[in-house]
C-alpha cells in the first residue's frame, strides 16, 4: 500500500507489487517472486521454480528449460554431466547410459558394443565374433582356426588339438574325422596318419602305433588289422606281418611273437597257429620241438603231449619201447625199483598180499609166511607166537606164559591168581579159592595158611582175617568170627582166646575184651556179660572179679554200685554188707558211721539220737540222760556226772556245784546237826 509511507510495506515472498499497488499479486507457475519484486521473473533455463518463492539449481543428471517447475530426468541414452543443464545430451558410439537421470555414459564393456549414438544399453557379439576392448562400436569376426561359441565374447579360442576351423566367423570347430589328426592348437585342417599308424575316433591330437600282433598298410587308418593266426607282428607301427618258423605257433590273431612249441609238442613247418601233441608213448622234451621221441623200455608216456617219459612205478614194469601204460605186479611178486620191466616173487617170512607192490611185506609179528611167492601170511595159531617180522615159523609158548588169540605176537604171562602148568596152552587156569598165585606166569597155585584165607577163584594173594576173626587150617576160604566171650586181637590169627576173669566180649568176632564196669563183675574167664554186685557189696574199680562187703558202719541200698556210704549221725550198722543202717534209739548216741548204739555219756545228754550234749554246770546228767536235770538241794555237782550229799556243817542249795561252810553260831540253841543242810 502506498497511501502514506508509515503504511508502506515490502512485497512478500512469492508475489510481485506493481507502482501504486494496493494489494501484492502472487507469482503465476514457471515464474518466481522473491521479497520486493515488482514484477514476476521467469523460471531461468538450467533451474526449476517449484515453488513462487525458490529457484533451484538443476542437479547434474537432470535437465531444466527455462520456466520448469521441476527438474526432468536425462531418459535413458543421454546424460547431464553437470548442473544448471538446460538439455540432456546424447551417449557417443560405444557407449550407453542404461537408466534415467545419469549424469555419465559408460563405456561398452569387452565382448559388447554400441553401434547408434543414444544408446540405453550395449549389445553383445554375436557367436563366431569378438570385441576385444572397451567402448567398441562394432563386433570382429574370428579367424580361421579360431571360434567364439557364446555371445559377448571378449576373444577367439583356438581349437583345441584334433579340431579345426576352416573358415572366419565360425562358432565352434569341427573334430578331425577317425584317421586323420590336428596335433596343434588353431589348425584350419587335419593331416592323415601314415601306414602303420591309426586314429580310431574323431578329434584325435595325434596318431597311435598299432601296437605289436596288428598293421595299418595304408594311410588314413582309423583301426588296426590283427595278424592272422601263424603270423605275427613284434613290434609296433607294423604296415605287414611275418610268418612263424617251424617249432613255433601263432594260435590267434593279433599275436606279436609266435610261441615255441611246448614240450610234448611239435610244429613241422612254417605259418602253423597249432603245435600237434606228440601221441602217447612219445615224448618232446623242450620247447620248439619239430619231432617226437619213443619212451625207452621201462618207461612210458601216459597221455599224448608228453614232454617227458616217466619210469614204471614200484610194483609195475614195461616190456617193450613207446608204451603209454604199466603192467602191474601180480600178487605174491614185486617190482622193487622205477622203470624196471621184470618181476621178483617174495622170499619166505615175506608176501605181496596185492597186485602192483613194490617192496615184499615182511610178514607182521603173530603171523608167517612159510613158502616164497604167497599173497598172503597165515597167523600162529592159539598157543604160539610170532615175536618178529619176517618169519616161516611160529614158536609154542612155555608153561605160565600163554597166547589166547591167533596171531599173538608175544606169549602172555599168566596174571596173578591164574596159572598156566604146560606149554602151549591158549588160557591161564584160575586158582582155586583158599590157593593163590601170587606173581605173573606161576605155573602152580600155593595154598593159604592158618589165618589166612582166599574167598574167591583167581585170588593173587590171601587175605588176612581181621581181628576178631580166625581160620584154624590152611586153605580156608574165609574166616570164623571169635564166639562170645573170645577174641581175636589181631590179624591173622588161628585161634581165638578167653577173655580173663573181669572183663567180657559180649558180641562175637570181638577183637578186644572190655572191662566189667565199677559196679559189675565177671568172676571166671570166658564170661560173655558182667553181673551186678547185689545191696550191701560193691566193686569199686574197673574189671573186678568179685564184689566187696561195705564194712559195719557203712551200707549200699541198691545193685550195681563202685562205693559204700557211710552211716549218718543218728543211725548205726552193726555187720557188714549191710544194704541199710538202723535207727538209734532214745537216751542212745550214733555218730556217723556207728557199728552200734552207745549210751548218752556220763556228764552228758541226748535230746535226740543225732545229739550228745555236755552238760552245763550245775545241771547232772547220768548216763543216758535224755535232758539235763540241776543239782537238788542238799546236794552239789562237783561234775556233770554226779551229785553228793552236803557234809556237816555245810550247806547246798538247789544247783550248787560246791558244798559251802556253815558259819557259827548256825545251830540253834538246844539243836545240833546230824548232816549237812540246805542252809
Amino acid at each position: 500500500m502506498c497511501e502514506t509511507p508509515a503504511n508502506r510495506s515490502t512485497c512478500p515472498t512469492g508475489s510481485f507489487c506493481g507502482v501504486r499497488t494496493t494489494a501484492p499479486t502472487a507469482c503465476d507457475a514457471t515464474f518466481y517472486c522473491p521479497a520486493g519484486s515488482s514484477v514476476q521473473t521467469p523460471c531461468l533455463a538450467g533451474h526449476s521454480c517449484e515453488t513462487p518463492s525458490v529457484q533451484v539449481v538443476c542437479e547434474a543428471g537432470f535437465a531444466c528449460p527455462v520456466g520448469s517447475t521441476s527438474p526432468t530426468a536425462c531418459a535413458p541414452g543421454t546424460i547431464a554431466s553437470a548442473s544448471a543443464s538446460s538439455a540432456c545430451t546424447a551417449c557417443a558410439l560405444g557407449h550407453h547410459a542404461n537408466a534415467s537421470g545419469l549424469s555419465a555414459c559408460s563405456p561398452c564393456g569387452p565382448g559388447y558394443h554400441a553401434p547408434t549414438t543414444a544408446s540405453s544399453e550395449c549389445s553383445a557379439c554375436g557367436p563366431g565374433s569378438y570385441a576385444n576392448a572397451t567402448a567398441s562400436s562394432a563386433c570382429s569376426p574370428c579367424s580361421a582356426g579360431w571360434y567364439a561359441d557364446a555371445p559377448a565374447a571378449s576373444a577367439c579360442r583356438s581349437c583345441g588339438s584334433g579340431l579345426f576351423a576352416n573358415a572366419s566367423g565360425l562358432s565352434a570347430c569341427d573334430s578331425c574325422p577317425p584317421g586323420w589328426f590336428a596335433p596343434l592348437t588353431g589348425s584350419s585342417g587335419c593331416v592323415p596318419c601314415p601306414s602303420g599308424w591309426y586314429a580310431n575316433a574323431s578329434s584325435s591330437q595325434t596318431c597311435v602305433q598299432c601296437p605289436p600282433g596288428w598293421h595299418a598298410g595304408s594311410a588314413g587308418s582309423s583301426a588296426c588289422d590283427p595278424c592272422a593266426p601263424g603270423t605275427i607282428a613284434n613290434a609296433s607301427g607294423a604296415s605287414n606281418c611275418v610268418a612263424c618258423d617251424p617249432g613255433h605257433r601263432a594260435n590267434a590273431s593279433g599275436a606279436s611273437a609266435c610261441v615255441a612249441c611246448d614240450p610234448g609238442h611239435y610244429a613241422n613247418a612254417t605259418g602253423l597257429s597249432a603245435c600237434a601233441a606228440c601221441d602217447a608213448g612219445w615224448f618232446a622234451p623242450t620247447e620248439g620241438a619239430v619231432d617226437c621221441h619213443q619212451c625207452p623200455f621201462g618207461w612210458i608216456a601216459a597221455a599224448a603231449a608228453s614232454s617227458t617219459c616217466v619210469p614204471c612205478g614200484v610194483g609195475h614194469i614195461a616190456g617193450a619201447p613207446g608204451l603209454s601204460a604199466c603192467a602191474a605186479c601180480g600178487s605174491g611178486s614185486v617190482a622193487a625199483e622205477p622203470g624196471l620191466s621184470l618181476c621178483t616173487a617174495c622170499g619166505a617170512g615175506s608176501v605181496a598180499n596185492a597186485s602192483g607192490l613194490g617192496a615184499c611185506q615182511a610178514c607182521a609179528e603173530g603171523s608167517i609166511a612159510s613158502a616164497s611167492g604167497l599173497s598172503g601170511c597165515q597167523a600162529c595159531a592159539p598157543g604160539t607166537i610170532a615175536n618178529a617180522t619176517g618169519l616161516s615159523a611160529c614158536a609154542i609158548c612155555g608153561a605160565g606164559t600163554v597166547a589166547a588169540d591167533p596171531g599173538a605176537a608175544r606169549c602172555v604171562r599168566c596174571a596173578p591168581g591164574t596159572i598156566a602148568n604146560a606149554s602151549g596152552l591158549s588160557a591161564c587156569a584160575p586158582c582155586d579159592a583158599g590157593w593163590v598165585a601170587a606173581a605173573e606166569g606161576s605155573t602152580a597155585c600155593g595154598v593159604c595158611g592158618p589165618g589166612w584165607f582166599a574167598e574167591l577163584p583167581g585170588s593173587s594173594a590171601c587175605a588176612v582175617c581181621e581181628a576178631g576173626t580166625f581160620a584154624a587150617a590152611t586153605g580156608a576160604t574165609r574166616c570164623l568170627n571169635c564166639t562170645p566171650g573170645t577174641i581175636a586181637n589181631a590179624s591173622g590169627l588161628s585161634a581165638c582166646r578167653a577173655c580173663a576173669a573181669g572183663s567180657i566180649a559180649a558180641a562175637p568176632g570181638s577183637s578186644a575184651c572190655a572191662a566189667c564196669e565199677k559196679g559189675t563183675i565177671a568172676a571166671a574167664p570166658g564170661s560173655t556179660a558182667c553181673a551186678l554186685c547185689g545191696p550191701g557189696t560193691i566193686a569199686a574199680a574197673p574189671g573186678s572179679t568179685a564184689c566187696a562187703a561195705c564194712d559195719a558202719g557203712w551200707f549200699a541200698n541198691a545193685s550195681g554200685l563202685d562205693v559204700c556210704t557211710i552211716c549218718a549221725k543218728g543211725t548205726y550198722s552193726a555187720a557188714p554188707a549191710s544194704s541199710h543202717c538202723t535207727q538209734c534209739a532214745a537216751g542212745a548216741s550214733c555218730p556217723e558211721g556207728s557199728t552200734s548204739q552207745v549210751s548218752c555219756m556220763h556228764g552228758h545228754f541226748c535230746p535226740t539220737p543225732d545229739d550228745q550234749i555236755l552238760c552245763n554246770l550245775t545241771n547232772y546228767c547220768p548216763s543216758g540222760s535224755t535232758s539235763q536235770e540241776p543239782c537238788a538241794a542238799g546236794k552239789f555237782c562237783a561234775n556233770t556226772s554226779s551229785q553228793i550229799a552236803c557234809d556237816v556243817g555245810y550247806f547246798c542249795p538247789e544247783a550248787s556245784t560246791a558244798q559251802t561252810l556253815c558259819t557259827p553260831p548256825c545251830a540253834v540253841a538246844g539243836t545240833y546237826e546230824v548232816g549237812g543242810g540246805v542252809g
